[in-house]
């Protein structure tokens, strides 16, 4: 498949995870036997009923092959995703790694409401996620390094009153949790960290957390302990 082609199947594939049949059909510049052929060597296709289905994650996966394989620029197929399938691909990398993932989690702390868009859960680690997914535009450092110092602030925010969650994250059987801020982009914005946060384009998110273990000492933490009287909360840089 050539970087063309994988365009035009991200523009006529469906958000959720499905070629629109009928559109490449009635396209007749699409060669579509060359597309699912293609799509079928990857595995992102499955037969169920003896109809051809794609996996799901496909589209994302589909954009990621084409950047590191192709050549083609993040800006070329960004437009083509939703930010419904950018956190479901940063769940599914996760998962892949046997972390344990919340989306969306929402809690209090002072009567004040946070939101932290997945939640990364792999004793002793918990990961808070903020998953970028922008379009192209000017001021993206200056948006980035405030949009690092929010996710600081809902880390450090959810360490603090983590025994009121014990419902939520399965952690009340460990004696301690180290709470790391992350963020991952739909682009690459230049910039790879700001406060020690590591901010990470999407299609390098794998590695980074395949790698992850390596790399912990040189991220900023909130270690608490995790009993059952209360949480102690520390930042290290």
């Amino acid at each position: 498949m050539n970087a063309k082609l994988l365009l035009k199947t991200l523009e006529l594939s469906s958000p959720h995870s499905e070629i629109k049949s009928e559109s490449i059909l009635q396209n007749r510049k699409v060669p579509i036997n060359k597309i699912l052929t293609f799509l079928g060597k990857q595995g992102y296709i499955t037969e169920d009923n003896k109809r051809k289905r794609t996996i799901s994650n496909f589209r994302i996966n589909l954009a990621i092959f084409g950047i590191v394989n192709l050549n083609i620029q993040p800006s070329q197929v960004i437009n083509y995703l939703k930010w419904q399938e950018f956190e479901e691909f940063c769940l599914y990398v996760l998962e892949q790694h046997d972390f344990s993932c919340i989306k969306n989690f929402r809690f209090k702390r002072k009567k004040k409401r946070f939101e932290i868009d997945i939640v990364g859960i792999h004793q002793p680690y918990i990961l808070c996620i903020d998953a970028k997914l922008w379009r192209i535009r000017s001021g993206k450092s200056t948006a980035l390094k405030k949009a690092v110092e929010r996710q600081i602030i809902r880390t450090q925010a959810l360490s603090d009153v983590i025994s009121r969650y014990f419902d939520k994250l399965p952690i009340s059987n460990w004696n301690n949790a180290i709470f790391i801020p992350i963020l991952t982009t739909s682009m690459n914005e230049g910039i790879k960290a700001h406060k020690k946060v590591p901010i990470i384009p999407f299609y390098q998110l794998n590695n980074f957390i395949a790698d992850f273990n390596e790399i912990t000492d040189d991220l900023p933490q909130f270690k608490v302990k995790v009993p059952k009287c209360g949480v102690q909360t520390k930042l290290i840089f």
